[in-house]
């Protein structure tokens, strides 16, 4: 019974150190590392940790903007589980969140620069030979409504992100990863000073790549390329 509680501990303790505080130690090296902290930036790498529990407490005390309230902790759970002998099915992933991060990473009072509740990922990684294909999808919203003086307003926030990835392992040496995204933002806000307020200008997309060779047992060269973009913007129905 001890041996059966101390690996069922070892068990989730392990993946529960892949967190944004241990990599952001590490000088922001999580492009350059492979581990279950990134599947989620690299979604091909999924099957590498099936039939996995994650269980995961930060706290933002790097991006002080956003602690504030009940956004103060992250929390996380997921599991992956492998479908068919050795995943030959593919590999199924299930996240789910307190709070999302913003999807514009580098604002600050700004648009879309808000986490949000209600976050869900879901991911599929299929192999075929010496490659390996992957899916991800997530989402995250929130809704308000206020009353004053018989005066409703509504407020509401919603992130979707769709992604693909792709492996291809080329020997014992070396191995190839992709990975693209594309985010949608909305926002809507009835009821203001300006009347009702929606979003104008609404993505964000990205794309990335890297590769592992390794040379000898003492030196890996890991290549990194990745580029994003986004265009966020507001409207109003009075500019006045």
């Amino acid at each position: 019974s001890l041996i059966i509680t101390t690996a069922m501990v070892a068990l989730l303790a392990m993946p529960a150190f892949a967190t944004d505080s241990r990599v952001i130690a590490l000088a922001g090296a999580g492009n350059y590392i492979e581990d279950d902290y990134n599947i989620f930036d690299w979604p091909a790498t999924l099957p590498s940790y099936s039939n996995t529990v994650w269980m995961s407490v930060h706290h933002y005390m790097f991006w002080p903007q956003w602690s504030e309230g009940d956004s103060e902790y992250f929390t996380m759970i997921g599991a992956s589980y492998a479908f068919g002998e050795d995943g030959s099915y593919g590999t199924f992933g299930v996240f789910l969140y307190n709070y999302a991060p913003p999807l514009n990473m580098w604002g600050d009072e700004g648009v879309y620069d808000d986490p949000l509740p209600s976050k869900f990922t879901f991911m599929y990684a299929y192999p075929v030979e010496a490659m390996t294909f992957g899916l991800f999808f997530s989402r995250a919203d929130e809704y308000y409504s206020e009353t004053m003086d018989s005066d409703t307003e509504e407020d509401s926030y919603a992130y979707t992100t769709i992604g693909v990835g792709f492996k291809y392992n080329g020997g014992e040496n070396w191995y190839v990863d992709a990975a693209g995204d594309i985010s949608f933002a909305s926002y809507e806000n009835q009821n203001t000073s300006w009347g009702t307020i929606t979003d104008d200008a609404n993505m964000k997309y990205g794309a990335r790549a890297r590769l592992f060779y390794e040379y000898n047992e003492t030196f890996t060269f890991v290549p990194y390329l990745g580029f994003s973009m986004y265009d966020f913007r507001l409207t109003a129905d009075s500019t006045d």
